[in-house]
């Protein structure tokens, strides 16, 4: 970068060198020119630059040690090519500056301000400039006072020059005096603007001879001090007597013992004026150096700050006033928070009360009916039977739909994917509705297209759900018409896309609906009119259920509909396939029919049921009786723990909710004789009215392996029992191990998140082994440490992992304990790191067997493809 040109530039230094000052000594009135500009504008650095062809000289510096820099590349180069104040306020973001050595390197010019030295003659010989290391502006007032601090220099390097003319001129004596006194008469004037610039900024200069001890405050600085200039002794002892006793060792510190080192001052203290007033000083001063180099004087300004100080102290309190609104605040919304938490779980606590005692009287009517249904009856007898069965089981759906609802409000319904075949499912749903079909004498079809992908993952239990709903209401409102056969189809097709989606596609020829029904069909209890209720029935709860599943399972559900000529509802979810199978297994359909349930076979032992309600242990009685399966009754967990320990039992039915010892405590205490005796696990089968996902997890970690809920079909009932007692032989050996609990580590989870391939998966689940082992041993110092935001955090970060690579069980363990770490709950903290404990190895010896097999799979197939 170069200077730029100058016309005139011959007369300009010219001027610059009848001045005689280029490479002159220090001139102390300049030097406190200079530390005035530098405290008034806040600057670390502030110079006297003289411009000649070649470099720029500083007559006086503050804040920089170097004496000179080249012309090519001085701000001041810039400066002198105009009249007015040059300022720069970022001189990175400059075009003209962003390269120079002084911004890129020391002494790291940002901020730039120079006033020329305008000569009297017109000539700009340089500039006084302030220089900062970072961006800003200058505020009018310090703007101002730059420029006649500029004219002072002016007028001081005149007067030097004049003075010099007069001792080499003798022969011009008259016309020198007269020059100087207009010099001198300038001098005045720019003296008297400088002590207002003082008095207005409430600044003085000072400075100290190393040499002497001397002091010397002009009387601008003894008036901040209220002191006669007079009578002020300069030494430090004079200045140590007005300062405040409290605050003298560090004006010791800073004046004393540091006099002869290059430690600048900067420190604000207390002084107490002769009249009494107390004031806020901020001293800055800078080390003044000889020609040979050593320190000779220091030199500064000083600064009344009492009112920045108490301007300060009003933010201070303002914002510490501020403050203490938000932690008010902050608190109220804490305990809305707890509140809130509190209703919900006298929420979820009625739910489940209100499951249990719907459901456990329901369980005897229905279960009866059930068994009287398999005696002899003639034909009145079973009609009112089926008309009571019908009723029953019409409460028994309302009431599933009024607790799905506030489950899933209240996120207590959780959405479980997993691979499901799309044939059985559509074969199920038509199945399960053949019988209310043919009933209403409406034709019932289905087709699936032969590009729908025979396994998909997804909730079957909530997707058969929603078809149930949406197909029974097209049965529902299709039939019964005189001289329309009502007809419904249930086609399954692949929506192709950029994100492919199965469509089930429910088509009837009903009553059809009005455009302003469809657009409320999906609220709660909302049908088309109330003939409509009247004539058809139901709660108007199920296509809301519909609507929150589909929205649980990133679906969508529409309709179109035209009155009297039928509707189409459309379910749409998103398409996920399985993970392929490894080579030499069987393929996913054939799997799922390998795990289907087979015949029941009659242990060999019986089975003891625990159940409280006598009506609901008479029904269980026969029940059990049909089915083939002896079994013993208790009348609570106290005598069902006691008949367990007397005798050897294939299986326990339990009720949850009993007197005394309930199903949960039950369960415990069976697991607990069995670790402590070495003996095998028998399975556990809880009965229970509550289906929140809480009782769900609870059941588990108490022991029980499976769970089935009231009223309890016959059907349902046998198929659970299938799934222990079954086999070719006629019985089944009660030592036989439970079927495994959940895995610790779901690889399809991961599989959905980055394709089938095993390498990958392999890789990842490696990755996870190495990270787990540090952040196992984080979070266990963290915990034992009692550092609850760091178990927290660590948790947090865990959680995330864990479930990615389906972990599922161990990120839920992460989850409480960043719960209990936020909220500072050491029990349940120290809870959550035993629970920790006990799972983390689980999962780390199923990735090992993982990656044990895989590994001796790859190195097989691998060593065939080098063969």
């Amino acid at each position: 970068m170069n200077a730029p040109a100058i016309a005139g530039e011959e007369a300009r230094l010219a001027s610059l060198y009848a001045l005689g000052v280029l490479d002159t000594a220090a001139d102390p009135d300049l030097d406190a020119i200079t530390g005035l500009a530098a405290a008034t504008c806040e600057t670390p650095i502030a110079l006297v630059s003289l411009v000649d062809e070649r470099r720029q000289w500083f007559k006086s510096r503050v804040g920089l040690a170097v004496c000179e820099t080249p012309r090519a590349v001085a701000f001041c180069a810039h400066a002198i090519v105009q009249r007015a104040l040059f300022v720069v306020p970022d001189a990175s973001a400059d075009p003209r500056f962003a390269d120079n050595p002084l911004v890129t390197g020391a002494p790291h010019i940002r901020f730039y301000a120079g006033a020329p030295l305008v000569t009297e003659d017109g000539a700009a010989i340089g500039t006084l400039c302030v220089i900062d290391s970072r961006p800003r502006e200058l505020t009018g007032l310090q703007r101002r006072t730059l420029e006649v601090l500029a004219a002072q220099v002016t007028a001081r390097l005149e007067l030097s020059r004049r003075l010099g003319e007069r001792t080499r001129a003798e022969a011009a004596l008259l016309g020198i005096m007269e020059d100087q006194l207009l010099s001198e008469k300038a001098l005045r004037e720019q003296a008297a603007l400088l002590e207002s610039a003082q008095r207005i900024g409430r600044l003085g200069p000072w400075s100290y001879d190393l040499a002497t001890g001397r002091l010397h405050w002009p009387p601008a600085t003894c008036a901040l001090f209220g002191v006669d200039p007079e009578s002020f002794v300069g030494s430090l002892d004079g200045l140590r007597r007005l300062v405040d006793p409290a605050d003298r060792a560090a004006v010791d510190i800073a004046h004393g013992c540091t006099l002869a080192s290059e430690r600048l001052i900067d420190i604000e203290y207390r002084i107490r004026r002769p009249d009494g007033g107390i004031r806020w000083m901020h001293s800055r001063g800078s080390v003044e150096r000889g020609d040979d180099g050593r320190p000779t004087r220091r030199i500064g300004v000083v600064m009344d700050v009492t009112e920045k100080r108490r301007i300060a102290a009003e933010l201070e309190h303002h914002r510490d006033h501020l403050e203490e609104l938000v932690a008010e605040r902050t608190n109220e919304l804490e305990e809305a928070r707890r509140q809130a938490e509190t209703a919900n779980a006298a929420k979820s606590l009625f739910l489940a009360n209100m499951s249990h005692e719907i459901r456990t009287p329901m369980n005897g009517v229905l279960g009866m009916l059930e068994v009287l249904e398999r005696t002899d009856l003639d034909a009145s007898q079973t009609e009112m039977l089926a008309t009571i069965r019908d009723s029953g089981r019409v409460l028994l759906a309302i009431i599933d739909d009024i607790l799905d609802l506030s489950r899933i409000e209240a996120g207590g319904l959780a959405i479980e994917p997993a691979p499901m075949p799309v044939g059985e499912l559509i074969a199920g749903v038509r199945d399960t509705l053949a019988p209310l079909a043919a009933r209403r004498d409406v034709a019932l079809a289905q087709g699936v297209e032969a590009d729908v992908p025979p396994v998909v993952v997804a909730d079957a239990l909530r997707l058969r759900q929603v078809l149930l709903n949406l197909v029974g209401n097209a049965i529902k409102f299709s039939g019964g018409r005189a001289g329309c056969p009502g007809s419904v189809r249930l086609d399954v097709r692949l929506a192709a896309g950029p994100a492919p989606r199965v469509e089930f596609e429910v088509t009837d020829n009903g009553i059809g609906m009005p455009a302003d029904v469809v657009s409320r069909l999906f609220s709660p209890f909302m049908q088309a009119e109330a003939a409509t209720t009247r004539r058809y029935g139901g709660s108007g709860l199920g296509l809301a259920i519909c609507k929150r599943l589909a929205d649980a399972m990133g679906a969508t559900i529409a309709v179109a509909s035209t009155p009297d000529e039928g509707s189409v509802f459309t379910f749409r979810l998103p398409l996920v396939l399985p993970p392929a199978a490894p080579a030499g297994s069987a393929p996913a359909a054939a799997a799922a029919d390998a795990n289907a349930p087979v015949g029941l076979r009659a242990p060999a032992d019986p089975i003891l049921v625990a159940e409280d309600d006598e009506v609901n242990r008479t029904v269980l009685a026969k029940q059990l009786e049909l089915i083939g399966i002896d079994a013993d009754m208790a009348r609570d967990g106290v005598q069902a723990l006691a008949m367990w320990r007397d005798r050897r039992y294939a299986l326990l039915l339990t009720d949850l909710h009993m007197p005394e010892l309930d199903g949960y405590e039950l369960a415990r205490a069976i697991r607990a004789d069995e670790a402590s005796r070495g003996e095998s696990r028998r399975p556990i089968v809880a009965l229970t009215a509550n289906a929140l996902r809480s009782e769900a997890e609870r059941t588990r970690a108490a022991g029980i392996d499976d769970t089935l809920f009231k009223p309890i079909q016959l059907d349902a009932l046998r198929a659970a029992l299938a799934r222990w007692f079954a086999g070719p032989s006629a019985g089944v050996d009660p030592d036989r191990p439970a079927a495994p609990a959940e895995a610790p580590v779901d690889v399809t989870v991961l599989a959905r998140l980055v394709g089938s391939d095993r390498k990958v998966i392999g890789d990842l689940l490696a990755l996870y082994l190495r990270n787990a082992a540090v952040m196992a041993g984080e979070l266990f110092a963290a915990c034992g440490a009692g550092s609850h935001a760091s178990a927290a955090a660590i948790a947090h970060k865990f959680k995330s992992s864990s479930r990615s690579i389906g972990a599922l069980r161990l990120g839920d363990i992460c989850e409480r304990i960043e719960r209990a770490g936020r909220n500072g709950d050491a029990e349940a903290l120290a809870s959550g790191r035993q629970a920790f404990a006990a799972e983390m190895p689980r999962v780390v010896g199923t990735i090992e067997t993982i990656l044990g097999r895989r590994a001796a799979a790859d190195g097989s197939a691998g060593g065939v493809a080098r063969g």
